[in-house]
């Protein structure tokens, strides 16, 4: 993989634009990708006729940016450009108005680039922040493109401006050889068969088990560690959607408690609530490994075997109780909402109140079934009930 970064300023915008893209030609010579953002203050037609001119305007997304970041630091005024060459990628292009339905801009962009083959795909994502509706246009990538992780940004106007002043609100998009006030684009990259790729972020999720895209005879998940009292943010909702159920999956077995899919709630550990010699097993495992073991946790799980809207004790140990939100493959392809209402649940699974939220997990396990799945997972929140 070969990649150039290059940025100028001065008083031309259009020299400054073809000068940063010589200079990330230096390193990037042939390249299958090209991010470039303009300040916004600049004549962003010269910038991007400037840009068309030395660059194939079939690879370009970007726009205008409030301030540019290169490993020079951060700079105003001046236009950065990234281009990438990854040989044995595959990369797609689309664009389309989206000021007036960020929505069916979204379709139009899926529809362009085309379902996703059988290689690890990442789309690049640029819009322009007009209406505030951009989440629409986002969540209609995921449907339609489900399981493609997205990054990028939204254009910039003036912020220095001043909220009152139009320069404020109008920004500009590189779709390509098209310059737009109201536009988003996508790039799709295909990574080469032979990639491993691994996505994180400081949004408190950690990863638990190895990175993985399809489960196959092994357990990967995230985990997001919290202390939160259930009966303060007590609905639970979020959104999901898996490739199928486990044939070999049986919830009330230890050689099948695996899960194309779940939701993990757990509650940390309360010593009023066990007796005296749980209390010391309790304290061992501190010990061991520097934390409490949750007192309690809720599974809700897409089923294997499990009726919907039943629920029963973990094979392993009746602290934690699975609850079948969905079952079997009647809706396996889909994606699906769902919201649970955890303090109501715990107080029928348990007979009691619960102790303080531990901390929400997303899971797709395959390594006691030697099974293979593949999720999809998004919009978990907790909320307080209405």
């Amino acid at each position: 993989m070969k990649i150039g970064i290059g940025l100028a300023g001065g008083g031309d915008p259009g020299r400054a634009a073809a000068q940063a893209v010589r200079q990330a030609l230096r390193a990037v010579p042939h390249p299958s990708l090209a991010m470039a953002f303009g300040g916004v203050r600049l004549d962003q037609r010269k910038i991007h006729a400037a840009l068309c001119r030395v660059l194939d305007p079939a690879i370009l997304i970007g726009g205008s940016s409030y301030a540019e970041i290169t490993p020079a630091g951060v700079t105003k005024d001046s236009v950065a450009v990234l281009l990438l060459e990854l040989p044995g990628a595959n990369f797609r292009f689309a664009s389309a108005p989206r000021a007036l339905d960020p929505v069916k801009a979204g379709e139009r962009i899926a529809a362009a680039v085309g379902r996703r083959g059988d290689r690890c795909p990442v789309g690049f994502v640029f819009s322009g922040l007009s209406d505030g509706r951009d989440n629409e246009l986002l969540r209609t990538l995921q449907t339609r493109l489900p399981g493609i992780p997205f990054f990028g940004g939204l254009a910039s106007g003036d912020h220095g401006a001043g909220m009152a002043a139009p320069a404020f609100w109008r920004t500009w998009q590189y779709a390509g050889g098209t310059l737009s006030q109201s536009a988003a684009s996508l790039a799709l990259m295909d990574l080469p068969e032979s990639a491993r790729v691994g996505f994180g972020c400081e949004h408190g999720w950690r990863p638990v088990g190895p990175v993985a895209r399809v489960s196959k005879a092994a357990a990967s998940g995230l985990i997001f560690r919290l202390a939160q009292d259930a009966a303060k943010l007590p609905i639970l909702r979020w959104r999901w959607r898996v490739s199928h159920s486990l044939a070999k999956g049986d919830e009330k077995t230890k050689a099948g408690d695996d899960y194309a899919a779940r939701i993990y709630v757990t509650f940390r550990y309360d010593p009023s609530k066990v007796g005296a010699g749980a209390q010391i097993k309790y304290g061992f495992a501190k010990t061991f490994y520097g934390e409490h073991p949750p007192h309690a946790g809720i599974n809700y799980i897409w089923a294997n075997r499990l009726p919907k809207g039943e629920s029963t004790p973990n094979p392993y140990t009746d602290r934690v109780m699975m609850v079948a939100v969905h079952s079997g493959d009647g809706e396996a392809g889909k994606w699906i909402a769902d919201e649970r209402n955890i303090l109501e649940d715990y107080r029928k699974l348990f007979k009691e109140d619960p102790p303080p939220l531990a901390g929400i997990a997303v899971m797709t396990d395959t390594d006691n079934t030697g099974s293979q799945a593949e999720a999809w997972y998004a919009d978990i929140e907790l909320r307080s009930a209405p």
